[in-house]
Parts: C-alpha cells; sequence; structure tokens
C-alpha cells in the first residue's frame, strides 16, 4: 500500500511542475517588457474600480517575483520526481521551469537596471 501511495505522490509531483512550468510561462509572456504598454491599453480608465487597477498594475510590473519563486518550485519538484514513472512529464516540467526562471531573472534585470 506503501508503495502504491508513493507512485501516485511522485506522479502529482511531476504534473504540479509541468503545471507550474505551462502557469509561468503564460505569465512570463504576459510581463511588461514582453508586451509594453499592454495593461495600459487594456484598461481603460474608470472601467475598473481604482483599488482592483493598482493590485492588477503591481502584480503585471512586479509578478515577476512571483514567477521566480514558482519556477524555483517547479525545478525542486521536477528533480524530486526525475526516477519516477512520469520521467518524462517531470523532464518537461524542469524545461518549462527553466525557460521561466530565465524570463523571470530577465524581467528583474530589466525592472532594476533597465
Amino acid at each position: 500500500m506503501n508503495n502504491q501511495t508513493n507512485k501516485i505522490d511522485q506522479k502529482d509531483k511531476a504534473i504540479t511542475s509541468f503545471t507550474i512550468g505551462i502557469i509561468g510561462i503564460i505569465l512570463s509572456l504576459l510581463s511588461p517588457y514582453t508586451w509594453p504598454g499592454f495593461f495600459e491599453k487594456i484598461i481603460m480608465p474608470g472601467a475598473l474600480p481604482i483599488f482592483l487597477a493598482w493590485i492588477l498594475l503591481f502584480l503585471w510590473r512586479y509578478g515577476f517575483i512571483l514567477i521566480f519563486f514558482l519556477s524555483l518550485f517547479g525545478i525542486f519538484l521536477g528533480i524530486k520526481v526525475m526516477k519516477s514513472s512520469k520521467k518524462m512529464i517531470a523532464i518537461l516540467g524542469l524545461v518549462l521551469c527553466v525557460i521561466e526562471l530565465i524570463f523571470s531573472l530577465f524581467s528583474g534585470y530589466q525592472l532594476l537596471f533597465g
């Protein structure tokens, strides 16, 4: 019973790593350094309550910090599952999380020094 639970747990970790990679790539592609002016064009003045617009703007500009930590967590999970039966999903999750990490580091560099 314990061995079967361990296999299910490994499968869940691999799928979680892959999902984190996909979500992070999507969020990274929506960063202000990929699409400059995107947020300002979509959110028209008066369309949203001001506090919600400020929260969305903050998340859009500084979301790379969240993406950075998500990618590290995805890499950690992907490495832990490398010896399981879901090795291919773990490798895909690792690749996506590394790309996500590079995007977040680039966005942070652009914000601080660009």
